[in-house]
């Protein structure tokens, strides 16, 4: 059937043709609900006829729909209008790899990363039970920018009749081969395969592998690795011949030949197994990964240079555990003999600031005699105390202070890195704070003598080192994405320059991660512990790391960099949060403090609904660790976001049925903004190693869908009412940024300056947003016209946080401090937005982190606000352990 451009299908507008397949038409067309392009593959008569095919493609197209990878094409649904069944796709722009093999051989330098992508794709697809079955240069499709995207992934057995001739077995053969077959003919991309297929034997992910080799054979050669005057001639040539390596270009070395050779055995059991094997082969000889051999190189040089005798124990640092430190009488410090160790309890509630184990920071000084904390009502501020004082001292030009403070070797300074994505240095005395490198989301960093500093900068980064005295970051380590590797965090220097302990991620959870030890001398790294995280070597012969909730020890050789004994744990119930990151440090001297389990009680609070009288009623019975609650538009259900182990959930609450759904189990998932309809949440997520932006129905069916892939934090805040979205993304600072989701674009800066915007609020109209400026460390509520005009209007004046509009009347609402929830109303008078001074609604604790998160939200009529309790911090505990080394030795003796 051929559609003519404007011809309708539901709500897709048909645009243009796009060509013809083995699916039947396809075409070019508008999602004129989500304002998308989209392709739209309109099935054969043969399954469209056959209701019970139908049926079976429609349950096996819902797990090709949950295929969600950068490579692969999107299934965004499988649609039925009258008599006609369609797929709607994700539209690919771009040649196919067929055109461009079409214009000669590619050189190999430029295969090879493509073919890295192609196996990544089928990687991801493999992982999920799905097997592409019709692999072939036509389905694959490389973009202007070289971004790859596999098509019609697993549509062939999808399409496939597995009732009639020859069984389940034919299920195996590509798109129409069946059909073809039942009319006396061999048809479909007989070239491509395999020879298990081709014979009608059952194929698995071994299939794949050969397709996989005999694209890449013709894409360097320009030559189809089989091929004949007809189709029954291919195919006897797939099921007699060999691939003839010896016209591989010259430039193809042993390990490449030897890939193509492993690809197309003939024989399945004795082909390549694995497609991730073959990913990891290209990734070896891909040339972006070469200079990692002279950065290694010059690293040693320089490494013989710096003083690093028992830095790695001086600069140990810890997970942002904390939000303050109270008194803890002062205990003597350990000597070199066999002395007493000592347990004593640092209370953390001394301030009465908000704090919150996932986003503070304690630290230890190398002589075990400071403590740095984070703390802050709104956001962070550093504080210092002695363990001789009580005195909790705030350091000036620390403001939004965060994650890991890192003392030098020598006590005399520390470096830490804060909320506008920057590293700073600081001294302990007081003085100017000077920045020593960019880091938009920081994941762990050590001193490496007097004048280096080894980090993390980025979620998908390796470690990299700069100079504190000025200089450009370097790169130290990169991921190997094609082990799965996403990134390497933690560092911790050895001593005398050997090497650095890192800790290796591929998940979140701690059992997704290992540690393991870069030799400057070899520049190889090597595992030392699976299952394991947030490794650190201290000067007593220990390997010291996290898994589970418990502290482990073994004995390490740092000449020979091996663990010498058997792992054994030495603390149970210790803070384990986002990624692995640990709640413990150690001072060189062989002090340990560390925050337990049990602190996460603290967090445990009621979700309210409070009235504008102030009047509250719990949401739910059961205290558990609530933040970022969202109404949707017609004020029926709730969303939020509550942890569920060590794991972040989105969860949408029924408000007539007093039912709860969870929304999203793959990763950390938080943030809820509704789209204006009703129908998706958008939310954040860091199931790809990013926290990307993601949307999903709110009803939890179908594909959760990428919204963005940089590598940038974002933080979705708002929808205006024509579904154009607002978050915040760190960068250099809070930025506020806004999506079209759906259209394909990426996103454009609102505002986007040195000084810090973020949580960007829609007023229902669209025409204003409302947001928190940071200035001098300062946070007020701002608004300014959509799209902007240079104008802005300050509404807060003791300070401000979180805005929300009111959908029933002319009201703004924000929390000035933790605990008051203000109103003010306006008037819009010759363009101009008019402010009313603000009042107090009521007065209720709330928790506030230091992360632009929204931190209440009011029902659409304006008559009932949510929000979580403040933590209890009567329960934040953080244990210190003195002379920890001797009894360190007695559980894990060295030998």
């Amino acid at each position: 059937m051929q559609l003519e451009k404007g011809a309708r299908l539901g709500f897709y507008e048909i645009i243009s043709p796009l060509g013809a397949g083995g699916m039947g038409e396809v075409y070019r067309a508008k999602d004129t609900k989500l304002g998308r392009e989209v392709a739209i593959k309109l099935l054969l008569e043969e399954v469209s006829t056959d209701s019970e095919r139908l049926a079976r493609f429609e349950r096996e197209a819902r797990v090709l729909a949950s295929l969600n990878h950068n490579n692969v094409a999107t299934l965004f649904g499988f649609e039925k209008e009258a008599d006609t069944s369609f797929l709607v796709m994700e539209l690919v722009e771009g040649e196919t790899l067929a055109d461009r093999i079409a214009r000669g051989p590619i050189p190999v330098g430029d295969a090879v990363p493509l073919f890295i992508q192609i196996a990544e794709g089928l990687a991801a697809a493999h992982e999920r039970g799905v097997i592409h079955r019709d692999l072939k240069p036509a389905n694959i499709k490389v973009s202007d920018t070289g971004v790859v995207k596999v098509l019609d992934f697993g549509l062939a057995k999808a399409l496939s009749d597995e009732t009639a001739g020859g069984g389940p077995a034919m299920t195996q053969s590509p798109t129409l081969t069946l059909a073809a077959t039942r009319r006396g003919e061999i048809l479909g991309t007989v070239a491509y395969m395999s020879p298990e297929q081709a014979s009608g034997k059952t194929a698995d992910k071994r299939t794949d592998i050969w397709a996989f080799g005999v694209c890449f054979y013709e894409a360097i050669t320009g030559r189809r690795a089989f091929s004949a005057e007809d189709a029954p001639n291919t195919l006897a040539a797939v099921l007699r011949d060999e691939v003839d390596l010896e016209t591989l270009p010259a430039e193809v070395g042993p390990g490449l030949r030897r890939l193509v050779e492993r690809c197309t055995v003939r024989n399945p059991r004795n082909r390549l197994q694995d497609i991730g094997d073959a990913r990891i082969e290209l990734q070896s000889l891909d040339a972006q990964d070469q200079p990692f051999e002279a950065t290694a190189k010059q690293s040693r040089r320089r490494l013989s240079l710096w003083i690093a005798a028992g830095v790695a124990t001086g600069v140990v640092l810890t997970l942002g555990a904390l939000r303050m430190l109270g008194g803890a009488d002062p205990s003597p410090r350990p000597g070199s003999g066999a002395l007493p160790v000592v347990r004593s309890t640092i209370d953390l509630d001394q301030l009465h600031l908000e704090p919150a184990l996932e986003d503070g920071v304690v630290s230890i000084s190398p002589d075990g005699k400071l403590l740095i904390a984070a703390a802050g009502s709104g956001r962070s501020l550093l504080y210092i105390r002695r363990l001789d004082s009580l005195e909790l001292r705030p350091l000036p030009g620390t403001e939004g202070g965060f994650s890991r403070t890192v003392f030098s070797p020598d006590g005399r300074s520390f470096v830490f890195w804060d909320f506008k994505g920057h590293l700073k240095k600081v001294p302990i005395e007081g003085g100017q704070a000077t920045i020593v490198a960019p880091a938009p989301d920081y994941w762990g960093g050590a001193w490496e003598g007097d004048d280096s500093f080894i980090y993390v900068p980025s979620t998908r980064s390796g470690l990299v080192r700069v100079a504190l005295s000025g200089g450009e970051p370097e790169t130290v380590t990169r991921p190997d994405t094609a082990r799965g590797e996403i990134s390497h965090r933690w560092p911790d220097p050895l001593p005398d320059g050997r090497g650095v302990i890192l800790s290796i991620t591929f998940g979140q959870e701690t059992e997704d991660q290992r540690i393991a030890v870069l030799s400057y001398e070899t520049g190889e790294i090597h595992t030392l512990i699976e299952g394991a995280s947030d490794g650190r070597y201290l000067s007593s012969g220990h390997l010291v790391f996290v898994r589970g909730r418990s502290l482990y020890a073994a004995p390490f050789d740092p000449v020979r960099l091996e663990v010498t004994g058997d792992a054994r744990p030495v603390v149970e119930g210790v803070y384990v949060g986002f990624h692995g990151m640990a709640g413990y440090t150690v001072s060189r001297d062989g002090s340990l403090l560390y925050v337990p389990a049990s602190s996460e009680a603290a967090y445990r609070t009621k979700l309210l609904s409070i009235d504008r009288s102030g009047a509250q009623e719990p949401l739910f019975d059961e205290a558990r660790n609530f933040k970022t609650p969202a109404f949707s538009p017609d004020g029926t259900r709730l969303a939020y976001t509550v942890q569920v182990e060590s794991d972040w959930s989105l969860w949408v609450h029924d408000l007539r049925r007093g039912v709860s759904s969870r929304l999203s189990t793959i990763g950390d998932n938080q943030a809820a903004v509704w789209t204006p309809d009703g129908e998706r949440i958008i939310f954040q997520s860091t199931r790809d190693g990013t926290m990307s932006l993601y949307w999903k129905r709110a009803d939890g069916s179908g594909p959760e869908e990428a919204l963005t892939s940089d590598e940038f934090v974002k933080v979705p805040s708002s929808m205006s009412p024509d579904g154009i979205l607002a978050y915040t993304r760190l960068d250099r600072a809070f930025d506020i940024w806004t999506l079209k989701p759906g259209s394909g674009e990426e996103g454009e800066p609102f505002l986007a300056t040195l000084e810090s915007e973020a949580n960007g609020i829609f007023s229902p109209d669209g025409k204003w947003i409302a947001y928190e400026l940071t200035q001098a460390g300062e946070t007020e509520i701002f608004v300014q016209p959509y799209p902007a005009d240079g104008r802005r209007i300050q509404l807060s004046v003791n300070g401000g946080l979180s805005p929300s509009w009111s959908r029933s009347e002319r009201e703004i609402f924000y929390l000035e401090g933790s605990s008051k929830l203000m109103s003010l109303s306006y008037e819009v008078v010759d363009g101009e937005l008019v402010p009313s001074p603000p009042n107090q609604l009521f007065e209720v604790p709330t928790r506030v982190s230091g992360f632009p998160d929204r931190l209440f939200d009011v029902s659409p009529d304006g008559t009932r606000f949510v929000l979580p309790e403040a933590a209890d911090l009567s329960k934040l505990k953080a244990v210190l352990v003195q002379n920890w080394f001797e009894e360190l030795k007695r559980l894990v003796p060295i030998d």
